[in-house]
């Protein structure tokens, strides 16, 4: 016999020695083809004993032992294990354990067993493989074992109570049941597969547990650096249940949050990450509660409303909820207050020009990228993240491209030009290999023309700098509107009272802060006041809106008043 068919004949000598005639009939059903494998367990088994008491428990457990063997018995099942409350059964037959699986859940459908508040739910899990297949020494049993079995016992661990999910290898063995494709979901320690649910009579589909795997084609193009903000924000959803991440647009908060929904670790979130789309939403409470609701496949037939379904769903859930551009629904601010009170488990990561002002959100600010500082050179250019953006951008123009020491400075220009908004870097970088770096710089003097895209963006408003800007401005206050353009008179920063006299706007106040929450203005202390200025390109924005016949004007103005200042700096300092 040739050496390599050796070992496996003894080793299924040895599997078969001492087994008596009725074990060995079962045993040969199992070895040498593939096995449908099912695991099933009483949910919140834990909670319920310890409401009702053990006996009572027990007392259940034996009527729902009973009803599974009988489904067992009945579909040639094989029970190899039973722990607890949770049965581990084999099929030679694929149809005939999906066939069971259904069977039990109608069984404890049709005579539910109630223990405490209600009746026991379970929940099944299967997957067809070819598990090791081998003699237990201490109960003299078959059993099986292997990353197959594994398999099945992570598909049934996201399953919830009256629902049965299957493996992809079951579903091509068991291919004339009804099912519903919940796509792919990460299994723990095996990483994504996908898993269908069984609909049986009277069931429909349910979201299972766990977590989703992340869309890998949202963004085309690699996400570059922001090591400190993913970290940041991964730590400040472990306390914070509402985190919003603010900034201007084309600061890369949409892809700060999905980088963060990525990385996150799954223990603090078992039952899910999900992103939510809510750019071109109606801006009403209603319109953006259906969003959700679609994402996490809500069942809301039970429910007098969306709102109810929505919240009912995610009460007794650890999930995080991803909501992206909730800057154009921020009337339905209130949605969240209402989600936060009544789903203690869910966490959400917003993603807003503006904070929701919901009691309990921690605001998180998303800076533009670190620019370079007046002396540059490369060993500390090319450390930083607008540079590695920029490079990783203009590599997908020309693959061979690197930094010269030439080009040391008209890069680092380029990177304070466009102010670190990664968005702009990334405009600017699409030129590469049509411009020369210095026709980039030079271009630079007119932002807005220059940084446009070069072919189709995700969004209308990524389109160019000038697009994202008209977004922005589109969702300001009348007032807001008026008062920006104006503000582009001021070439560096200024307080209210500069633009009070200036501009004539006795509600500066006010309106500046609005426009400090949109974005659109950066705040900083001065003299124990908030000093106000805008990125160079929200300037050159602002100037465009500006009127030309209110130009003069505001000029003239600005000039009167700076005049002033300056007569009463120099008479004070006499």
């Amino acid at each position: 016999m040739p050496p390599d068919q050796r070992q496996p004949l003894e080793h299924f000598k040895e599997l078969l020695s001492g087994v008596d005639p009725e074990q060995l009939q079962q045993m040969m059903l199992l070895v040498g083809g593939v096995i449908t494998m099912m695991f099933t367990d009483i949910v919140d088994s834990t909670r319920v004993k310890a409401q009702v008491g053990d006996d009572v428990y027990f007392a259940a457990l034996k009527r729902h032992n009973s009803a599974i063997r009988d489904c067992i018995s009945r579909h040639a099942g094989r029970e190899l294990k039973t722990i607890g409350d949770s049965f581990f059964v084999a099929f030679t037959r694929p149809i005939e354990a999906v066939q069971c699986a259904t069977q039990i859940q109608q069984a404890l459908a049709e005579t539910p067993i109630i223990v405490g508040e209600g009746p026991i739910r379970v929940r099944i899990g299967l997957h067809t493989g070819t598990p090791i297949v081998y003699r237990d020494p201490g109960s003299i049993r078959t059993d099986l074992s292997g990353t197959d079995v594994d398999k099945t016992a992570r598909v049934e661990s996201i399953a919830r109570g009256g629902q049965v999910l299957i493996s992809e290898q079951t579903r091509a063995f068991a291919n004339h049941i009804a099912v519903y494709d919940w796509g792919m979901w990460e299994l723990k320690g095996l990483g994504s597969h996908r898993v269908f649910e069984v609909l049986y009579p009277g069931r429909e589909p349910e979201l299972p547990a766990g977590r989703i795997q992340p869309d890998p084609l949202r963004f085309a193009t690699s996400f570059i650096g922001r090591n400190r903000e993913v970290a940041e924000l991964t730590e400040a959803l472990k306390h914070d249940r509402l985190v919003t991440v603010t900034g201007m647009g084309g600061i890369g908060k949409t892809r700060l949050a999905d980088s963060v929904a990525r990385c996150i670790s799954d223990p603090p979130f078992p039952d899910g990450i999900f992103f939510v789309e809510l750019a071109g939403t109606v801006d009403s409470e209603r319109a953006v509660v259906s969003k959700p609701v679609a994402t996490l496949a809500v069942n809301q037939a039970e429910f007098k409303d969306e709102a109810e379904a929505l919240r009912r769903f995610l009460q007794n859930r650890q999930a995080l909820i991803v909501l992206d551009n909730f800057e154009g629904v921020i009337s339905a601010a209130p949605a969240m207050r209402k989600l936060l009170l009544g789903c203690p488990g869910t966490h959400f990561l917003v993603t807003s020009q503006t904070p929701l002002t919901v009691d309990g959100e921690q605001i998180y600010p998303a800076s533009a990228m670190d620019i370079p500082a007046p002396a540059v050179d490369a060993n500390s250019l090319e450390r930083l993240d607008a540079f590695q953006l920029f490079r990783d951008r203009a590599r997908l123009r020309v693959r061979s491209w690197d930094l010269l020491s030439p080009d040391i400075s008209t890069v680092a220009e380029i990177l304070r030009m466009v102010d670190g908004v990664p968005l702009a870097i990334e405009l600017a970088a699409a030129w590469v290999g049509t411009k020369t770096l210095e026709e980039i710089k030079i271009g630079l003097a007119h932002r807005l023309k220059l940084l446009k895209r070069r072919g189709s963006a995700v969004t209308d408003r990524h389109q160019s700098m000038r697009a994202c800007l008209d977004y922005s401005f589109g969702l300001l206050s009348d007032a807001a509107r008026k008062i920006l353009p104006k503000l582009a008179v001021f070439a560096g920063g200024f307080f209210v009272e500069d633009v009070i006299a200036v501009c004539g706007a006795s509600d500066a106040d006010e309106l500046l802060v609005s426009l400090h929450e949109r974005n659109l203005l950066i705040r900083l202390e001065a003299l124990g006041r908030s000093r106000y200025s805008m990125l160079g390109m929200v300037q050159e924005y602002a100037e465009s809106k500006l009127p030309k016949a209110v130009a003069p004007k505001l000029k003239r103005s600005h000039a009167r008043h700076f005049l002033e200042v300056l007569r009463a700096a120099a008479s004070s300092a006499k």
